[in-house]
């Protein structure tokens, strides 16, 4: 979905170098500006020359000699040929003026870009499996790991824990790398843990016989101990053995299956 998210925000590139030239547009459009404001102030000038010259010429008409009329003339077509000037680098100024705007407007949709680019990524980010999701599944997993841990305390069997990628590991270890005998301990904890989160309170255990000597007894302690901290009412352990189990705790009682047929223990020794 991020590679989704991305491809959908590709084509609004931010344009990087526009936006590093902005604040020397910013810089050129001012320093425009006052020369456009000093160039029309020389505009205003000439014009009041102009016609202050035309007001000479219509009131010394009749008096003025050849010589003075020719000096008039020529201050005219000074005046008038820098009056052209200014008015083509006015109009140069305003050109430029037009780009510096046309620039800070192709910065700032370029910031815009960027800032739209910026959002999706993060909400890729936020979507992918490191992310809201990881978030949500170790707020998940948090209430398991807690039950792993007391589950541990009581069996003083390695503690289990699943990791936010859903790995196993029993004390640090990967599941895989377990003994036969350590994967079922493993399991037990497990399926434990989820029959008291669940409210079941029942838990059905296979396959016990994979355990022997001091393990095997603390099997037996441990749901014990479960049942006297009212976590379980049941327990169904089922293993293959020669002859029916015994030192058990007074809790247990204990049925010998062969054949399908379900045999009190007690029975089946006599």
């Amino acid at each position: 979905m991020a590679r989704a998210l991305r491809a959908a925000s590709g084509d609004a590139e931010p344009d990087e170098e526009a936006i590093a030239s902005l604040p020397e547009y910013e810089r050129s459009l001012n320093v425009l500006a006052n020369a456009l404001a000093n160039a029309k102030t020389e505009l205003e000038r000439a014009d009041q020359a102009a016609k202050q010259l035309r007001a000479l010429e219509d009131a010394a008409a009749d008096d003025c000699d050849v010589t003075d009329t020719g000096s008039l003339q020529a201050g005219l077509s000074e005046r008038t040929t820098r009056r052209r000037e200014l008015v083509a680098a006015i109009e140069k100024l305003r050109d430029a003026q037009r780009a510096a705007l046309a620039a800070e407007q192709t910065a700032s949709k370029a910031a815009g870009h960027h800032a739209e680019v910026m959002a999706w990524d993060a909400i890729a980010e936020a979507l992918s499996p490191d992310g809201i999701p990881a978030d949500l599944l170790r707020e998940a997993l948090s209430p398991i790991n807690n039950e792993l841990a007391a589950l541990a305390t009581l069996s003083e069997w390695a503690t289990v824990t699943i990791m936010p990628d859903m790995e196993i590991v029993s004390q640090g270890r990967p599941y895989a790398l377990l003994s036969e005998s350590a994967q079922w301990r493993a399991d037990a904890h497990i399926a434990c843990a989820i029959s008291i989160l669940a409210g079941l309170r029942i838990l059905v255990l296979d396959r016990a016989d994979v355990l022997v000597g001091q393990e095997r007894e603390r099997l037996f302690y441990w749901l014990d101990d479960l049942a006297y901290a009212d976590r379980i009412d049941t327990a169904l352990v089922f293993m293959s053995l020669k002859s029916p189990p015994t030192g058990l705790p007074e809790s247990f009682d204990t049925f010998w299956i062969e054949r399908g047929v379900v045999r009190a223990a007690q029975l089946e020794a006599t």
